[in-house]
């Protein structure tokens, strides 16, 4: 398995055989809804600091974002021979991925959760680096770059559009089965 990691969605993985599957967004309820877009308010004067209601439904989110994040891991406990995954820096994100990451549990997910319990399944994780692996074509030869919109990347060489995570997936997949070849550990 190769995983790309983020918020929207917190874990898009795709299989050597060619599956995929990725974690569910946290669909709130339409009364809920409202109250997040009411906290959610891009002008911080008119958004209170602390109130129950948004730590009610910032731990009714987190909750939701933790299930998934634990859904995926057990699958991955289940069928996973070995796990590629990005080694994110989080000190190079910006705007508020690393708030947001954290909220939702993700960098509990990757820098803990994931390796301990693949680990007490004897399943490797092996970590590469992320640079480009969401503007590079994963089909193509020599790695050209693409463009990314979103969640849609277009190659410049052959013309290809394609999910952006799903190419993200292959181009993790490839440099960890690059690494594991290097260092002698292939699966």
């Amino acid at each position: 398995f190769a995983l790309d990691l983020g918020a929207h969605p917190l874990v898009y993985a795709c299989t050597a055989d060619d599956e995929q599957f990725v974690t569910a967004d946290c669909t709130l309820p339409t009364g809920l809804r409202g109250l997040r877009r009411q906290f959610d308010d891009p002008d911080p004067e008119r958004v209170p600091k602390r109130v129950p209601e948004r730590d009610l439904l910032d731990q009714i989110v987190t909750a939701w974002h933790r299930r998934e994040l634990q859904r995926v891991t057990d699958r991955l406990c289940r069928e996973a021979s070995i796990v590629y995954a990005e080694d994110l820096t989080y000190a190079e994100m910006f705007g508020q991925f690393v708030a947001q990451a954290r909220r939702y549990g993700v960098i509990d997910f990757h820098e803990s959760w994931l390796h301990n319990r693949l680990q007490a399944c004897g399943i490797p994780l092996e970590k590469v680096d992320p640079s480009g692996t969401s503007q590079r074509c994963a089909r193509c030869t020599g790695q050209p770059y693409g463009y990314r919109h979103g969640d849609r990347f277009t190659c410049h060489c052959c013309g290809r559009t394609m999910n952006a995570h799903w190419n993200a997936c292959w181009n993790i997949m490839r440099l960890g089965r690059e690494k594991a070849q290097r260092w002698g550990t292939a699966v």
